[in-house]
C-alpha cells in the first residue's frame, strides 16, 4: 500500500481550473479534431494553457496500451519535466529510446518531439509542466554555476548553442528529489491560497538539486567555469542593452579588448560575439510578439535594429514566418488551446 499516493489519487478528482480538468486526455479521448491533425501532421501541439492558469501544472501519465501500439508524437509550448515515481516508462524521439527507470527524471525543452507510453498498468510516473516565462524568468537566472544546465536553456531561449532537447537526471538518494516532486504535487492538488507561488519556490529547490545531480554525472571535471561565468554576465549585460549595444561598450563595461570578448564567447559558447546578439535580438523580437501588441517599428527600436525592413527580412529567414505571421499563428494557437 502507498499511503501518499492513494491520498493524491482521491485529491486529484475533479481538481479543475478555468473549467480545465487536470486529467489529460487518453488516446480514444482525444477526439476526432486531435486525430485528424495527428494524421495531418504526425504530431500535435498541447499547451500549458488547456490545464489553467497555473505556471506549473503536476499530471499524471495514464496507462494506455495504445500508447505503445499507436504513437502520438507531439510538442508543447512548455518545459516538461517527468519523474518515474514507481516502475519504468519509455521515451521515444524521431531519433532515440530512452528508458526511464524508478527515480529517474527527464527534463525536456518544448520544441522535442516526443511521446512516452507506460509498459505495465503497474507504472507509476508524473509529467511537471513548467512555463517558458517561469523558467526564463526565474530558473534560467539560476542556472549560472551549472554549465550543461544553463547551455540547456540558453539553447532554447537564445539558439546560441547545440545541445541535446532533453538532460536525464539518474536517481540518486543522495539528494531529496522524490521528496522535493511529492511536495510539488500535493501543492498542486490541494490548490490552496498562493499555490502558484508555494509551486514556484518548491521548483526552485528542486532545480537546485537537480544542478547537483548534473553536477556529479556530467560536469564535475568543467575547468573552464571561470570564462563560461564572464560570457553569463556578458550575456546578461547584452539581454538589459539591446537598444544600444555594442562590441565596444561591452569591452568598455567589462574592461576587456574587443578581440578578448570575441575570443570567450567562441571558446565558451562556441559562436562568435555577433552571432549570440543576433540571436538574442530575434528571439526578443519573437517574444514581444508573443506577449504584446507593439507595432515591428517599436520592437525594432527596442532590440536596437534601425531598419523595420531588415528586421522582417531576417526574422523570416530564422523562423520561416514574417512577424505579422508569426504573430497571427501565436494567437491562433492560443484560441485554439
Amino acid at each position: 500500500m502507498d499511503k501518499w499516493l492513494d491520498q493524491i489519487k482521491g485529491r486529484w478528482q475533479g481538481r479543475t481550473k478555468n473549467g480545465a480538468s487536470s486529467q489529460p486526455s487518453k488516446p480514444n479521448d482525444l477526439g476526432k479534431k486531435l486525430m485528424d491533425i495527428v494524421r495531418e501532421k504526425g504530431y500535435y501541439t498541447l499547451n500549458i494553457e488547456t490545464f489553467g492558469e497555473n505556471t506549473i501544472v503536476a499530471l499524471p501519465h495514464l496507462y494506455d496500451p495504445d500508447y505503445k501500439q499507436k504513437p502520438l508524437f507531439h510538442v508543447h509550448n512548455y518545459f516538461e519535466m517527468v519523474y518515474v515515481y514507481r516502475g519504468s516508462c519509455v521515451h521515444v524521439t524521431h531519433d532515440e529510446t530512452i528508458h526511464l527507470h524508478q527515480g529517474d527524471v527527464l527534463l525536456m525543452n518544448p520544441h522535442i518531439l516526443h511521446w512516452l507510453y507506460l509498459e505495465h498498468p503497474t507504472d507509476i510516473v508524473f509529467n511537471i509542466l513548467l512555463s517558458k516565462d517561469f523558467l526564463e524568468q526565474t530558473v534560467f537566472p539560476w542556472m549560472t554555476d551549472n554549465r550543461l544546465m544553463f547551455n540547456f536553456f540558453l539553447d532554447y531561449f537564445y539558439h546560441l548553442n547545440q545541445v541535446e532537447d532533453f538532460i536525464l537526471f539518474p536517481y540518486t538518494e543522495k539528494y531529496p528529489v522524490e521528496s522535493l516532486i511529492k511536495q510539488l504535487i500535493e501543492e498542486y492538488v490541494n490548490d490552496d491560497l498562493c499555490c502558484d507561488s508555494a509551486l514556484k519556490g518548491i521548483c526552485l529547490q528542486l532545480f537546485a538539486h537537480l544542478a547537483r545531480i548534473c553536477n556529479d554525472y556530467y560536469v564535475a571535471n568543467d575547468t573552464d567555469m571561470k570564462n563560461h561565468q564572464v560570457a553569463i554576465r556578458i550575456i546578461q549585460y547584452i539581454q538589459t542593452h539591446l537598444d544600444t549595444i555594442s562590441l565596444e561598450s561591452v569591452a568598455k563595461e567589462f574592461n576587456y579588448s574587443t578581440s578578448h570578448i570575441s575570443r570567450l564567447f567562441r571558446k565558451s559558447l562556441g559562436k562568435s560575439y555577433s552571432e549570440v546578439v543576433y540571436n538574442i535580438k530575434l528571439q526578443t523580437a519573437k517574444k514581444l510578439l508573443e506577449t504584446t501588441s507593439l507595432s515591428m517599428g517599436d520592437i525594432a527600436d527596442n532590440i536596437g535594429v534601425n531598419d523595420t525592413s531588415y528586421l522582417h527580412r531576417i526574422f523570416k529567414k530564422k523562423y520561416g514566418l514574417s512577424p505579422s505571421e508569426y504573430r497571427k499563428q501565436m494567437q491562433k494557437s492560443i484560441d485554439e488551446g
